[in-house]
C-alpha cells in the first residue's frame, strides 16, 4: 500500500494517496512511516492540524524517525510556531542518538532567524557529539556561517574543500 500510495501521489492523485495510507496504517499501525505519509497529503490538502497530529503519531510509535520531526518541525515553522519547531528539534537530537537531522534542522532554524550564535553552537554541539561521518554536515554549516558572516576560521574551510574543490572555500583554505 506504501508503493502505491506513493505512485498516487507521483500522479497527482492525492485521495486516492490518502486512501493507500490509510490501508498502510490500518496493516501496520505500529509503524510510523504511513503516518509521515499521510500527515503530508493532509498538509497539502491544507488540513495542518490532521498533518500535524500524524507526524505527532509517527514520533510517538517511532522515535527514530527523522522524516516525521523533519515534517513536524517545518510545519510548526510554516505557522509560525517556531517555539514549537525548535521543541520537535531538540526531542531529535535527544531521540536519534548518532544522526544529525535534529541538529541540522535546529541550526537552520536559528539562522533563518537570524540568531547566528546560537546557529554556530548548534552546529559545534553536533560536530563534537556525532561520530566523524556524521559531522561532516556540521562542518560545513560552521564553514557556511563563517563565510556569510564574516568570523572565518580557517579550520572550518578545510573540510568544506575536501568536499567540494570547487566552493569558495577551496581557495581560502590554499
Amino acid at each position: 500500500h506504501q508503493a502505491l500510495g506513493d505512485a498516487y501521489v507521483a500522479l497527482g492523485k492525492t485521495d486516492q494517496a490518502i486512501a493507500e495510507f490509510k490501508q498502510v496504517i490500518l496493516w501496520a499501525p505500529g509503524l510510523g512511516h504511513g503516518y509521515v505519509s499521510l500527515g503530508k497529503m493532509y498538509w497539502q490538502q491544507g488540513n495542518q492540524d490532521q498533518a500535524i497530529a500524524q507526524y505527532q503519531q509517527s514520533i510517538k510509535l517511532d522515535p527514530g524517525n527523522g522524516d516525521a520531526y523533519v515534517q513536524l518541525g517545518v510545519a510548526y515553522e510554516a505557522l509560525g510556531r517556531v517555539d514549537d519547531a525548535k521543541a520537535v528539534y531538540q526531542q531529535a537530537i535527544q531521540n536519534m542518538t548518532g544522526e544529525d537531522i535534529g541538529y541540522q534542522q535546529l541550526a537552520r532554524l536559528y539562522q533563518q532567524i537570524g540568531d547566528v550564535a546560537s546557529a554556530q553552537s548548534t552546529y559545534q554541539q553536533s560536530a563534537n557529539a556525532l561520530p566523524a561521518p556524521n559531522a561532516v554536515l556540521s562542518q560545513l554549516g560552521l564553514a557556511r556561517l563563517a563565510m556569510r558572516y564574516g568570523s572565518v576560521q580557517p579550520g572550518n574551510f578545510a573540510m568544506e574543500a575536501t568536499i567540494d574543490p570547487s566552493s569558495p572555500a577551496s581557495s581560502a583554505a590554499a
